[in-house]
């Protein structure tokens, strides 16, 4: 067991500090008007456009093929909610990994010895901070006055909204994490979508069972591989560093705004555990329950080579 000492905590505090104040040193905390308004803000309200096109326009296009029986209005603005997040999902998805296996690695930063000096700069990875904020400044009104989404889920909006704001608008905008935390992760939420609208829809798991058991196989692996064990190698490092960018910042405006950020960010790592403690309980019960569910797909007795002769009634007809 590793037992750090009082004096090697108080070198590592003073070590961070110095390097916190090295990399802000000479920069303004905020970026310049020309990239803020000429590159972020375009992308962040094209981004809520689109996403309202989708919502309002092409969703209830694919609902109505899809024929949703007995389906509320309640019912049906979830379902293009879906939609809308499955399409932006599988976009910023699919960019992330693009951009963690080709793009990173070619970047000088990728070879620092320091994580620290990734912190900084990085400008040409903003593509994540902007469609992750108009994203979510789209969603958070649409969860809350349409959907009526959970507490956890408005409040989890709202965290994202402080990060990507940090992460897009500041010098010291940690854009190197944000392939794997805007982007990267988001892959898991392409299946959790699929998942809930067959969970939405009875009709369609009694149809494709088998579906609806690799939608849910896949997110169970997705998640788990992903937002935990991928997490364990990027999110404690990075919630300390937020931490000490907190810290080290003059008392202003800004100070108080990155320790709200820093506390919103705890709560989504604590927000991913939770998670994943549901899908490990729903795994372990699903395994509890195979059994049973075996017994009762296949019957319960089996004699000779066969299975049982089938009971047959009067009232037995085929529908």
């Amino acid at each position: 067991m590793m037992i750090i000492s009082f004096q090697e905590l108080s070198s590592q505090w003073r070590y961070h500090v110095e390097e916190f104040h090295r990399i802000q040193d000479g920069h303004s905390f905020w970026m310049d008007r020309d990239y803020i308004w000429g590159t972020m803000m375009p992308v962040v309200v094209g981004t809520v456009v689109i996403c309202s096109i989708l919502f309002w326009l092409v969703a209830p296009f694919i609902s109505d093929k899809l024929h949703f029986q007995d389906a509320s209005t309640e019912k049906i603005i979830k379902a293009r909610y879906q939609f809308t997040n499955f399409f932006f999902n599988l976009y910023i998805g699919g960019l992330g990994l693009y951009y963690y296996i080709y793009v990173l690695p070619t970047l000088p930063s990728y070879h620092y010895d320091s994580a620290i000096d990734r912190i900084p700069g990085h400008t040409d990875l903003y593509i994540f901070s902007a469609l992750q904020l108009g994203y979510q400044l789209w969603a958070l009104p649409v969860g809350l006055y349409c959907v009526r989404e959970s507490t956890e889920m408005i409040i989890h909006h709202l965290a994202v909204v402080l990060a990507s704001t940090m992460s897009g608008f500041s010098y010291c905008g940690f854009r190197y994490v944000s392939v794997y935390f805007y982007g990267l992760m988001e892959l898991s939420s392409i299946p959790l979508a699929v998942m809930n609208a067959f969970k939405d829809n009875p009709d369609w798991r009694n149809r494709y069972p088998f579906c609806f058991l690799l939608t849910k196989a896949v997110f169970s692996f997705s998640f788990l591989y992903i937002r935990i064990y991928m997490w364990f190698s990027i999110g404690p490092r990075f919630l300390m560093h937020d931490f000490f960018m907190a810290w080290t910042v003059d008392w202003s405006v800004e100070k108080i705004f990155l320790t709200f950020q820093f506390v919103f960010g705890m709560f989504l790592g604590g927000l991913q555990f939770y998670w994943a403690y549901l899908v490990t309980k729903g795994i372990v019960a699903w395994f509890l329950n195979l059994p049973s569910m075996l017994k009762q797909r296949f019957g319960s007795t089996a004699t000779g080579n066969g299975y049982a002769p089938k009971k047959t009634t009067k009232t037995t007809k085929m529908i």
